[in-house]
């Protein structure tokens, strides 16, 4: 078991990753105005706010806040929960590596806008899986329980559609439904929902191998 002293540092740079990151992007967006296209600051912020990766980095750390600043309280005892502990890591491990396969091919920032995109992207889920390896305990959760990790990017999608109609603004070319229309936008949505279900049930798979793991090596030594 890792010490508390351990445990408590590894949340606080956990937090203070991600909150740099997530402030210093808005900051960095704010501070490019005025825009080619003539957004205004509430306009850039409410389109930035609009982006799954900075929802995801919002709540992973959320998830850091709460257990630095409210350790003992209800919130801190409800997202300890198996399902809601291993389903931020889910969401943040596959905005990185779907923002890798599919958007970084096109997506080139530079300066300080690079640095925050390797954070947002790379730095910080890779951070809370070894967060998770590290002071999380494997298993406890079900492969029946994962469909309820579809809620949130389900809740992304409406939100994004219901904006996009108002503002004209979608956060990706894949659900642009402007450009492709509501029923291909929804298809890709729901494809990407899919990929969710997916990659959270490779890592209840893995998750469950590490807990047995586990239980035979404390087996052998006891």
């Amino acid at each position: 078991m890792k010490s508390d002293f351990s445990r408590k540092t590894a949340q606080l740079m956990g937090f203070l990753m991600i909150a740099f990151s997530v402030i210093a992007r808005y900051l960095l967006s704010v501070n490019n105005l005025p825009s080619p296209i003539g957004e205004t600051a509430m306009e850039v912020i409410g389109n930035l706010s609009s982006f799954l990766t900075i929802w995801t980095n919002i709540l992973a750390g959320l998830y850091f806040f709460i257990l630095v600043f409210f350790e003992k309280s209800r919130a801190a005892v409800l997202i300890r929960k198996p399902i809601i502990e291993k389903g931020i890591l889910v969401y943040i491990l596959f905005i990185g590596i779907a923002f890798h396969l599919l958007l970084s091919a096109t997506y080139h920032p530079v300066g300080m806008a690079k640095v925050l995109n390797i954070f947002l992207h790379y730095l910080n889920p890779v951070y809370f899986l070894a967060y998770a390896l590290f002071y999380t305990k494997p298993g406890g959760i079900r492969h029946s329980q994962s469909p309820y990790w579809m809620i949130y990017p389900l809740v992304f999608g409406v939100y994004t559609f219901i904006r996009g109609e108002i503002t004209d603004f979608y956060p990706y070319p894949f659900v642009n439904a402007d450009i492709l229309g509501y029923f291909a936008a929804i298809k890709n949505m729901l494809g990407v929902t899919t990929g969710f279900f997916l990659f959270g049930n490779i890592l209840i798979f893995m998750d469950n191998l590490l807990s047995g793991r586990r239980e035979k090596k404390r087996n052998r030594t006891s």
